[in-house]
């Protein structure tokens, strides 16, 4: 009896000794080194593959025989070299995340070597640990690399003719980089609830804030981003704006409705007057006591500070990439850059100033003492002139051939950055590569530095020190990110992805 008892305890503890849990995940990397390059991307059809949707991402590195590593802690739930034939193995990790979480990060097209077995099936695993080699793959060596929420023993054909999003895949890259920046010291909350991205912000006394995404969801968020309520709108919208205290939202139909924002409920409605059936697609910066917007014609509207009636419009103005307004004598003068390469500048009035050629777009602010229009363009900086007198006046300045410029000047700041570097009150500092729209905004003693390309820098603004910097996933929409500061956290909206950093854990 006693002999049988110690086998029972034995084939008892055995199995909950096997599936002790692994390590949780405390961080994240690509599981390939710096110099590999991104072949196919996540979600695409492929025409090899009779159009089916690619279910990660492919990535070459140069060659076969390179190492392939755990992106994360985690347990393999799925080792096998011949898991695809010809084609090579597969392994399949499982990743507990700190939000409690768990998804499966999938690699295929590896190989066991004497010196490097793949790992074994319920093993355990830690972030940058070899897995295998890169086999001699069809069509070239490369890696696939996949992030799922199930399938966790299943290594799947690597197409499917499901949208991979339906089917619980996730883009990798993405799901790296923004979970990098959630793991940061100064990451204080983090939301990827904007579908399409950002469309429109409007902050509230309180310091929560009303966020309209692209898909014309409408959510008003807490100062510590959770959300307080969610409204699917049953139309297009396109804009909200304040006035006298209330809050307002503008559909594509110029339909104007005033949101309750205890509740999310639409409590007033007026139609604007003398749209004549035109659709508004895209808001403009505000000029003077007009609020502007672009139709579906390619035209800019000015409508009425209550936004009733239209005042003026002027044809051939296409929706901007970047603009800014600047105040003169004369008024406000707005300035826009087009995707179809101009700069077109238009007073108050609606008289348009005139307009140039540019290439890669342009970054706008203001000039000294908070007056007057600058354009940073790349072909060097200009000083947009009043309608009297030159319009563009050059300035000294270092190139710009990146389309992630951006400028800045509070009176007693300039900053002027270039892509990869610039200079903060002609003091050069370098080793600061973006990609895309950059937007500046100023936090006490901090520059902050965010680009649709991902990339968020804060540079410590007496100095010119860089002290942090982070990644979210890109805004493949190119937009500008937004960015505003509440109390000690800066929010930021880069994409789908919305969160909150610390600024005392953003300086030097």
């Amino acid at each position: 009896m006693r002999r049988l008892l110690i086998a029972l305890i034995v084939l008892w503890s055995a199995p909950a000794q096997a599936q002790r849990p692994c390590a949780p995940v405390d961080g994240l990397r690509f599981p390939f080194d710096d110099h590999f390059q991104l072949v196919q991307d996540f979600a695409v059809p492929s025409l090899r593959h009779q159009g089916r949707y690619h279910t990660g991402e492919d990535w070459y590195g140069g060659g076969a025989g390179q190492v392939v590593y755990a992106m994360a802690n985690g347990q393999v739930t799925f080792s096998g070299d011949r898991a695809w034939g010809m084609d090579g193995g597969v392994v399949i990790i499982a990743h507990d995340m700190p939000d409690g979480a768990r998804v499966f990060s999938m690699v295929g097209h590896v190989q066991s070597s004497p010196e490097l077995p793949l790992p074994a099936r319920l093993s355990c695993v830690e972030m940058g640990q070899p897995l295998g080699l890169i086999v001699d793959a069809r069509p070239a060596p490369h890696v696939h690399w996949e992030i799922r929420t199930q399938g966790q023993d299943t290594p799947g054909a690597g197409y499917e003719r499901a949208e991979p999003r339906s089917l619980g895949l996730i883009d990798p890259s993405d799901f790296v980089l923004n979970g990098q920046a959630r793991l940061h010291s100064a990451a204080a909350w983090f939301s990827d609830v904007l579908v399409g991205g950002l469309r429109a912000a409007l902050v509230l006394n309180d310091g929560s804030f009303l966020a309209l995404d692209e898909a014309s969801h409408l959510r008003r968020f807490l100062p510590d981003g959770r959300v307080l309520w969610r409204t699917r709108l049953s139309a297009t919208a396109v804009d909200l704006f304040a006035m006298q205290g209330a809050s307002y939202l503008v559909n594509a139909s110029g339909l104007v409705q005033r949101i309750d924002v205890a509740s999310g409920r639409v409590a007033e409605a007026w139609r604007i007057g003398g749209l004549e059936g035109r659709s508004l697609v895209q808001s403009a910066p505000s000029l003077g006591n007009l609020r502007l917007y672009h139709d579906g014609a390619d035209g800019l509207l000015a409508l009425s500070a209550d936004a009733r009636a239209l005042v003026w419009r002027l044809d051939d103005v296409p929706p901007f990439i970047t603009s800014g307004v600047g105040l003169y004598d004369v008024g406000a003068v707005l300035g826009g850059a087009t995707a179809d390469g101009r700069l077109i500048v238009i007073e108050e009035g609606g008289v348009r100033l005139g307009e140039a050629r540019i290439e890669n777009g342009a970054a706008f602010g203001v000039g000294p003492g908070g007056g007057g229009l600058w354009a940073y363009t790349r072909d060097g900086l200009w000083r947009i002139g009043p309608s009297s007198g030159s319009l563009w006046t050059p300035q000294e300045s270092p190139p710009a051939p990146n389309s992630a410029r951006a400028f800045y000047h509070d009176g007693a700041l300039r900053l002027l950055y270039n892509g990869q570097g610039g200079a903060l009150n002609d003091q050069p500092f370098a080793d600061l590569p973006a990609e895309g729209l950059t937007r500046v905004i100023r936090a006490g003693d901090l520059l902050i530095l965010a680009s649709s390309g991902g990339q968020v820098s804060s540079l410590n603004a007496r100095t010119g020190q860089i002290c942090q910097r982070l990644r979210l996933a890109a805004d493949r929409r190119l937009r500008l990110p937004w960015l505003d500061v509440h109390g000690e956290t800066l929010r930021l909206a880069i994409g789908p992805s919305l969160m909150g950093l610390r600024l005392a854990r953003l300086g030097c």
